[in-house]
């Protein structure tokens, strides 16, 4: 039997920090996760890698990335990470 993982896509502004460690954590957790950003930054926060790094969990490869880059159509949840998250055309099923 195939059990298929919940796709999540955690949406934030610059896709430097609560957004990249969201995806990190959810990946641990064995969900299939991806990150954006309404306006994606350079590159991810540092304290956001070493963070995560405490808990075992490398995202130091990550780089930041657009909501552009992705159909939210195919994730089974669409979460804003906060902040003022907002895009017209976005769908947010829930705001963290």
């Amino acid at each position: 039997m195939i059990v298929q993982s919940m796709r999540i896509l955690f949406v934030c502004v610059g896709n430097t920090c609560r957004s990249q460690m969201a995806e990190g954590l959810a990946r641990e957790l064995g969900l299939e996760a991806s990150s954006a950003g309404i306006e994606p930054g350079a590159r991810v926060a540092g304290h956001a890698v070493a963070v995560l790094a405490e808990l075992g969990i490398d995202i130091a490869g990550n780089q930041p990335k657009s909501v552009a880059d992705f159909d939210e159509a195919s994730f089974d949840k669409v979460i804003g990470m906060g902040c003022g998250v907002s895009a017209r055309d976005l769908r947010l099923d829930e705001d963290w």
